[in-house]
């Protein structure tokens, strides 16, 4: 009975946040792509610094919220798990085939269960190819 009183409660529960954390990441997100932009622009660097204590902020509520954040590093292969394809990249490089070129934004997964919430997303090698997927986000 306590089993299933735990389901029911994790279930409810997942209800509930999961839309608020998933506006969340798009949030912080959002304010990442920002102080880049800022950051590339040359403006007020204070202002950037703001913004990015905002996403600081935020990432401490994800926290409070059960997820943490993970990476990847350019070279790691693709995992199906763990990442999305936002675009590839050409290279001729037979290694470099379905590696990663650049980390686009940051994954979040849950701590207690490691389910992840939202792969990282990247930019991917191909040899001989580059285009966008379609119908991404």
């Amino acid at each position: 009975m306590h089993e299933e009183n735990q389901k029911l409660r994790d279930e409810v529960r997942g209800s509930v946040f999961d839309p608020i954390t998933a506006d969340l990441i798009r949030l912080y997100d959002s304010l990442r792509r920002e102080v880049e932009r800022l950051a590339e622009s040359g403006a007020d660097s204070e202002l950037a610094k703001l913004m990015s204590s905002y996403a600081e902020d935020v990432e401490l509520i994800l926290d409070r919220c059960g997820l943490e954040p993970f990476t990847a590093v350019p070279g790691e292969v693709f995992r199906l798990s763990e990442h999305s394809v936002v675009d590839t990249v050409e290279t001729a490089e037979p290694d470099r085939e379905n590696t990663i070129a650049e980390v686009i934004a940051i994954g979040f997964r849950q701590r207690v269960t490691g389910q992840v919430k939202r792969p990282v997303r990247a930019k991917f090698y191909r040899i001989g190819e580059s285009s966008s997927p379609s119908g991404t986000d």
